[in-house]
C-alpha cells in the first residue's frame, strides 16, 4: 500500500494559472475544477460545506486549524454559526471518507497528517 501522502494546494495558487488541479490523500482525490471527490477511484457525493471543509485541510495539510478558522472558511466573518456546525461537517466528512482522514487534536482543531505535495 502507498504511504500516506497528502497534497496541498496552497491558498497563493488560487490566483495562478498553474495552480495544480488536484489535491488528495493516497486513495482519495480532490478536483478543484469540477468540485469532486474520488476515494479509491469512486466519487463520494458532497455537500459545498463538506467540500470546502476539506479543501481547507488540505491546504493546511499537518497545520491544526481550530474550529473558528474553519468556520471562518465556510461562513465568512460576522455570520452567525450554530455552536456545532464545523462537528457536524466533520462526522459527515468522516461517515464518508472513513475515520482516519480527519483528526482532532483535542482542545485545539482538526488536521490531516502529512507532508503537503503538490499535485498536478
Amino acid at each position: 500500500m502507498l504511504p500516506s501522502l497528502i497534497a496541498a494546494v496552497p491558498a497563493a495558487n488560487d490566483a495562478m494559472p498553474h495552480a495544480p488541479q488536484s489535491a488528495g490523500v493516497a486513495h482519495m482525490v480532490l478536483d478543484r475544477v469540477d468540485r469532486s471527490v474520488t476515494l479509491g477511484g469512486r466519487e463520494v457525493p458532497l455537500s459545498d460545506r463538506e467540500y470546502d471543509l476539506l479543501q481547507a485541510l488540505l491546504r493546511n495539510a499537518g497545520r491544526v486549524l481550530s474550529r473558528r478558522q474553519l468556520e471562518q472558511h465556510l461562513y465568512g466573518s460576522g455570520c452567525r454559526v450554530q455552536s456545532n456546525a464545523v462537528e457536524v461537517h466533520v462526522h459527515h466528512l468522516r461517515r464518508k471518507l472513513g475515520a482516519g482522514v480527519i483528526h482532532t487534536v483535542r482542545g485545539e482543531g482538526y488536521l490531516l497528517r502529512g507532508e503537503p505535495i503538490r499535485v498536478r
